[in-house]
Parts: structure tokens; sequence; C-alpha cells
């Protein structure tokens, strides 16, 4: 089954929408410094702050870091989801699974261990003949998708770890070129989530212009990533 779009196209179509919205402020800031009735009046608005309607622009533009980011990373992860929906709904046993996935499941398995402060050795023998009865027993084989790390670090780097830890390797000649926009976007969005940079100083020297290009770019390489994961789930790449 292919995956479902509907989020992708909804936050793609809202992304649009808010960098349209973000071009009419530039109307609306070019009547207030041409003195109109119109512009004089939404300008009056910030006449009791320190701030300056572009300073309110600026800050906008900085925003769209955060959109486009939270973009990336749920779009990631929801590809992921997908292919362990596929993976759960096909009922397969360990045996089933190709290579990368076993040590995929094993890795979750014990990654839990190593996540509790007072795991015990008997904890982790536990763990293995649990493992190993759910294997001679051939139990159908689970992935859960809040076990996907990804949190904060969406780059093309961590993207393709993550793809690659799922047995899906990604086109270095295709995505070479998405690198420097993803750890960008990635950067700007920390900067701003940890405080290291205000709005208005991170988006001072960011063109609308740039946000638009950069966007489109990365809608290419969301789609990407949709194409090929719709591909491989197809040919069932996850089974043996």
């Amino acid at each position: 089954m292919d995956f479902d779009k509907e989020n992708y196209t909804n936050k793609k179509k809202e992304l649009k929408f808010y960098l349209k919205c973000l071009n009419a402020t530039y109307s609306i800031e070019h009547e207030a410094n041409l003195g109109t009735p119109y512009g004089s009046h939404f300008y009056s608005g910030f006449s009791s702050y320190n701030y300056e309607l572009g300073d309110f622009i600026v800050i906008l533009k900085s925003n769209t870091y955060l959109m486009i980011y939270n973009m990336v990373e749920s779009t990631t992860r929801e590809l992921i989801a997908h292919i362990y929906d596929e993976v759960n709904e096909s009922s397969l046993h360990y045996q089933d699974i190709n290579d990368q996935l076993q040590i995929l499941w094993k890795n979750y398995h014990f990654h839990k261990i190593n996540s509790e402060i007072h795991a015990s050795s008997q904890t982790f023998i536990d763990t293995a003949n649990k493992m190993i009865d759910e294997i001679f027993n051939e139990n159908s084989i689970h992935f859960n998708d809040e076990d996907i790390a990804l949190s904060g670090d969406a780059d093309l780097k961590s993207i393709s770890k993550l793809f690659n830890l799922h047995g899906i390797k990604l086109n270095k000649r295709t995505t070479k070129v998405y690198k420097s926009d993803l750890w960008s976007i990635k950067n700007s969005r920390n900067s701003l989530a940890h405080g290291d940079q205000s709005f208005i100083k991170l988006g001072r020297d960011t063109t609308i212009a740039d946000l638009e290009n950069t966007t489109n770019h990365i809608f290419k390489f969301l789609e990407y990533l949709i194409r090929m994961t719709n591909r491989l789930i197809l040919r069932g790449y996850f089974q043996k």
C-alpha cells in the first residue's frame, strides 16, 4: 500500500499559504512607510512597543524554519512508520524479514534495556530468552513507531542513517544537492528552539525569496523519499 500523502499535502499547502501571507506583509509595510491612512493605522499598533513592523516580519521569516523542519522530521517519521505498518500487517515471522530488519528488531529489544538505569544482567538474559522464544514459536514480528530516533536531528546525514538502518540506501547522487539546505534548516531550528539566537537576529538577513527556494527544494527531497519508499514497499523489500 502506498504512503498516505494527505498529511504531507496539507502541510505543504499550509507552508505555501504561510509564505504567501508573509509576502503580503511587505505590502503592508510599504503602505506604512508611505504614510497612507491604511498603513499609518496598521503601524500605530506597534507604536507602544520598542519594535517596528519590519521586526515582526523578520520574526515571521524565522518561524518559517520551524515549519520547514517540522515537515522534514514528521514526514521522515511517517515514512518509517509506514514501513512498520506494512511489516506488522503482513504478519511476518523473524525468518521472513530481511537481515537488516532482523538486526534492527534485536537492537530495539536491547535498546529498551539500556535505557533503564537499574537494569540487571538477569534483565538482559530474560530479554534474550524472550526473543529466542518469539523466534522459535514463529510469533509475528512487530515494530513500534515510538522507537524511531530522530528528534531535533533531521538532516541528510541522520535521515540517510535512519533509512540505512531499515535496509534502504538513499541515492547519494540524488540527495547530495539537498545536504546544505537540510543542515541549515536543522541548525536554524535548533538555534531557535534552544534559545541560542533570537527570532529577530536569525531572520534578519534572509529574504522571502530565499525561504521560498529552500522550501521548494525541501519539497523535492521529501517527495523523493516518498516515491522511493512506495516503490520499495511495493516490491516487498522488507521480506527475504
